[in-house]
């Protein structure tokens, strides 16, 4: 090839060219990741921090004295491995000199900062003192010790990043990280370096390490940005318009929702998808909206006058879907406005009701409403529920105290009575004893007496039984036949102690445990 072309290539540049060809030859063949073996199966005692060229060369040479060609050949090998990662790195020092002093030899009078560094015409930075401290550090430091990038922070050109990316995929580069890819691709990205970008994107897919939302808003607002100065320059004077965004509309109950289109009306394609430098003032009486068109450099806007008043700090907006932006909007007062805007006509906009929005707004309204119905429906049973307990509770404190009060005056009664109790029955024993005029008159007057105590003095029927008792106890104990009337006196006297046992009511105690059978009688 260099003998057909001799006439046209300078032998310096083929010459260059057939060692290139060499080294990517010998990266193809020998990596990194395979050194560790090789050094090794070379000498166990070397590894990869203090193996030299020279050492190796020994050792290969000391193996094949030995007659061990396989371990010698495996010296030879981790030699040849470790001068090709120099040369690698040699040539993209050289390569980034040469663009730098291409890029300094077309732009002379380009300004460089205080590392020397300038922007290429492709937008790429070059920097001049990482270069030189590189190049320089190579020749005059031993070559087994050189220090090569290992993010692309420390590259100063593209080529050094992609010779980083290159090293990275044939496993030698031993101290880079896959936590560090992530930031490799944005500095990449920063620096304009789109096809080490690229490269860096590929090894975070194979390493399979997911990127951070941090990173793709950064990588968004370059693509961003850029495309907002790209508009403005695809921007002229005859381009500047004005478009009046189209509007569509739906209220409920507290609020009033937009969604506003970037097209002069509501049946025009969408050719603007969003815009930038967007402008937004929402006050108690008005909502302007500017923004220039990204796909077209036109500045679309709207200005409305509402109908009512609103509360701004309780309103908002955000952009919707694509080409439109929306507005969310709290009533000031919760009443149906009649219409969007204050005036009634001569608008510079179109605007129409948002039925589809104005649907969603009323089911979901009815759906609160019911919740609220619902909500205070249980309110109410709860509260009916509870007054119902505490009733029920009010009527048994009430019921137990009275029947704590009838109990009291149950065993007052009780207390008072049993003694006249005792007085009437020993009153009736003296009657039958001795049927004389004074126990007859001594029963009369302590029943009476109990009579009176337990507050049955006006009960006729009481005192014409108690009377009859007494006569027929009178009568039977008289007739001077007691063998006869014995039966007969017994029962009466029987009768008499129970009718007065029946006037005094009977204890609690036996009242509780199912007793009251005098008090039934009474």
């Amino acid at each position: 090839r260099s003998r057909s072309l001799h006439a046209r290539v300078r032998p310096a540049q083929c010459m260059q060219f057939l060692q290139r060809v060499r080294l990517c030859l010998l990266l193809s063949v020998f990596g990194a990741g395979a050194q560790h073996a090789q050094l090794e199966l070379c000498d166990p005692e070397l590894h990869a921090g203090s193996a030299t060229v020279e050492a190796l060369r020994a050792s290969a040479a000391r193996l094949f004295e030995l007659n061990e060609p396989t371990r010698a050949d495996a010296c030879l090998a981790a030699a040849l491995s470790i001068v090709t990662a120099q040369l690698e790195a040699l040539a993209s020092e050289a390569e980034a000199l040469r663009a730098y002093r291409a890029a300094r030899k077309q732009h002379a009078a380009a300004p460089a900062d205080s590392h020397g560094c300038i922007i290429h015409e492709n937008g790429a930075t070059l920097c001049l003192e990482r270069a030189a401290t590189s190049a320089e550090s190579l020749a005059m430091s031993p070559v087994e010790h050189t220090e090569l990038p290992t993010t692309a922070r420390e590259c100063t050109s593209e080529g050094e990043a992609l010779s980083l990316v290159a090293r990275i995929e044939r496993g030698e580069c031993t101290s880079c990280s896959t936590q560090t890819y992530e930031a490799c691709v944005l500095d990449a990205a920063q620096r304009h370096w789109w096809a080490a970008a690229r490269g860096f994107v590929n090894l975070l897919r194979s390493a399979n390490v997911a990127v951070s939302s941090e990173t793709r808003f950064a990588l968004t607002q370059l693509r961003d940005e850029s495309a907002s100065v790209l508009s403005l320059l695809r921007q002229t004077r005859m381009d500047e318009a004005t478009i009046r965004c189209a509007v569509l509309w739906a209220q409920g109950t507290t609020g009033v929702h937009l969604s506003v289109k970037f097209a002069s009306r509501l049946d025009a394609p969408v050719t603007v998808l969003n815009v930038d430098n967007e402008q937004v003032t929402i006050n108690e009486t008005h909502v302007l909206f500017s923004g220039i068109g990204r796909q077209k450099p036109k500045r679309y806007v709207v200005e409305i006058e509402l109908f009512e008043p609103i509360q701004p700090a309780l309103s908002s907006w955000a952009f919707g879907s694509v080409g439109t932006v929306r507005f969310t909007l709290r009533k000031g007062n919760a009443t149906e406005w009649k219409r969007l805007t204050l005036a009634a006509e001569g608008l510079p906009f179109k605007h129409r009701v948002w039925w589809e929005k104005q649907e969603q707004v009323e089911e979901e309204e009815k759906k609160l409403r019911e919740e609220e119905a619902a909500r205070k429906k249980k309110l109410r049973e709860d509260e009916a529920a509870a007054r119902r307990e505490e009733a029920a509770r009010e009527k048994a404190r009430v019921e137990a105290e009275a029947r704590r009060l009838e109990d009291e005056e149950r065993a007052a009664l009780r207390a008072k009575g049993l003694p006249l109790v005792e007085a009437a029955m020993a009153a009736m024993e003296a009657l039958v004893a001795g049927p004389a005029e004074e126990a007859f008159e001594a029963t009369r007057t302590a029943t009476a007496g109990l009579l009176e105590a337990v507050g049955q003095a006006s009960n006729q029927t009481a005192r014409e039984y108690a009377e009859s008792l007494l006569n027929s106890a009178r009568s039977l104990s008289s007739t001077g036949f007691a063998d006869l009337t014995k039966d007969a006196l017994q029962s009466t006297v029987a009768q008499y102690a129970a009718f007065c046992q029946g006037l005094v009511p009977p204890a609690v105690e036996a009242e509780a445990g199912g007793g009251g059978g005098a008090g039934g009688a009474a």
